[in-house]
């Protein structure tokens, strides 16, 4: 498959209405739906704080059922803004959490 083929299959998670996982480079990770991004950006409704995914794979695999997560929901109405720069955005396949985990 070349790059063209790559390019018509492949979708990316950077979309109004998905379900994310953002993590930043040595900073938090955030989970949320996406309402608004631009070059900046990326603003989250349904927004929670990711103290901790323990192994990465099992958090992506088994979501909020994964041993030994931490997560803490901001709130319903709460409007997250993430900085773009250093952002990695993943595709969240998961329910977002509503209430806190792991504490």
């Amino acid at each position: 498959m070349d790059i063209q083929d790559l390019k018509s299959v492949l979708k990316s998670p950077l979309a109004i209405g998905n379900n994310v996982l953002i993590r930043r480079s040595g900073e938090y990770h955030y989970l949320g739906k996406i309402i608004s991004f631009d070059s900046q950006q990326i603003v989250l409704s349904n927004a929670a704080w990711v103290a901790d995914s323990r192994y990465f794979a099992d958090f992506m695999e088994f979501g909020l059922f994964a041993p030994g997560i931490e997560i803490e929901p901001f709130g319903n109405d709460t409007l997250v803004s993430v900085p773009r720069l250093k952002a990695e955005v993943c595709d969240w396949s998961h329910a977002l959490p509503i209430e806190a985990i792991g504490r």
